[in-house]
């Protein structure tokens, strides 16, 4: 079974390139940072006070997903209580480092593939074309299922709807005649969502920033 950050990062990547696709580069690091706090708290290794949205260890156990344990260990390196925005940004510091292992175990796992690529016949890179696409078409019937069908979503399919959203992959998961339906679908479901509002307003915040000092 995958986690919430899986398939967050498959739904971002491009089947064929393998890179993020460009709508997404932004707001990808913010969103995939929020999942990897979330699967950390399904697994009930955290806790995330409803009122101020303060995380808490809870339980100091591995979870054998290397890029999940490299959260919780920076999670864990406060002594204090830090908030979830705290933590959102502080996790996307490093988010070449999680994209990485997230790749990694997306390439264990069968999923995807690694293609070593060269620019400039130099610099060397990686790119992670899908190898199989089976379980990422599942996310993607779950989410139009949801979303076009009315089929009530559970709590972490609606989150993961919300930071689809939030990553600008409307355009991505829906084809063209769906994508005015979806868009206002996923509005009404995501109204009280406050993971994707926070990733969105963060990622909006270092948009900003970046421009201002261009």
């Amino acid at each position: 079974m995958l986690t919430l950050t899986e398939e967050l990062m498959l739904l971002a990547v491009h089947d064929e390139k393998g890179n993020v696709i460009f709508s997404a580069t932004s707001s990808i690091p913010y969103g995939i940072s929020c999942c990897m706090i979330l699967d950390l708290y399904y697994k009930g290794i955290i806790s995330i006070d409803e009122n101020n949205m303060e995380i808490e260890i809870i339980k100091n156990e591995e979870t054998h997903i290397e890029f999940l344990d490299k959260a919780l260990k920076q999670l864990d390196s406060k002594s204090k209580s830090k908030s979830l925005d705290f933590w959102i940004r502080a996790l996307a510091h490093d988010i070449k480092d999680y994209q990485n292992l997230i790749y990694e175990n997306l390439v264990l796992n069968g999923i995807l593939r690694r293609e070593a690529k060269k620019l400039l016949f130099i610099i060397k890179f990686d790119r992670y074309p899908t190898l199989n696409p089976a379980p990422e078409l599942e996310t993607r019937d779950r989410i139009h299922k949801s979303v076009m069908m009315d089929i009530e979503p559970d709590n972490q399919l609606l989150q993961l709807i919300g930071l689809m959203y939030a990553c600008n992959l409307i355009n991505e998961v829906f084809p063209e005649n769906m994508r005015v339906a979806a868009k206002k679908s996923i509005k009404s479901l995501i109204e009280k969502d406050r993971y994707s509002k926070l990733v969105i307003k963060i990622a909006e915040e270092m948009t900003t920033l970046v421009v201002s000092k261009s």
